[in-house]
């Protein structure tokens, strides 16, 4: 059974956050903990006639996993993708959703690192920052989050 908050969340997200049009493709970005609302978010952006290219993480991190950016060559680091670069500037929408496993598990990625990455993917992000690309991050109730904010994970789901 499904929990009628994740609908309910996903119909925000989707309707007044995006404003979902028929045709979009919607780039759908979060972590596997978040899997009720990523698939719910799926399901409610074909429901609107569009496409929705989800994108499912095993870290914080929405572009690259934690486990490449620790390990692959620093000038590897510095040159985008161009499929993941040519998703972002294609996608008509964005949908983020941070659940994370651990909040402190970045701790480990080098700050050389995590600028060469901002770097790379700023000319992309600048766009979906801009006044007229529909995006929204937001958050999922995972064991991490609720620990952060002093909660128990169900007493944090009902905050959220």
């Amino acid at each position: 059974m499904r929990d009628p908050r994740v609908r309910e969340y996903a119909e925000l997200l989707v309707d007044t956050c995006v404003g979902v049009r028929p045709g979009w493709q919607v780039l759908v970005l979060g972590s596997y903990l978040a899997r009720p609302l990523l698939e719910e978010l799926a399901r409610q952006v074909a429901e609107r006639g569009a496409y929705a290219l989800v994108r499912v993480t095993f870290g914080e991190r929405l572009f690259v996993s934690d486990a490449w950016l620790r390990h692959a060559p620093l000038e590897l680091v510095a040159n985008a993708p161009s499929i993941e670069t040519s998703t972002l500037d294609a996608c008509d929408a964005l949908i983020g959703v941070s659940a994370p496993e651990n909040t402190r598990e970045q701790s480990s990625i080098t700050q050389e690192r995590l600028s060469a990455l901002q770097a790379v993917y700023r000319p992309s992000l600048q766009r979906i920052f801009g006044r007229d690309f529909p995006w929204v991050g937001c958050q999922y109730p995972s064991p991490a989050l609720a620990q952060e904010a002093g909660l128990s994970t169900e007493d944090f789901a009902d905050f959220l």
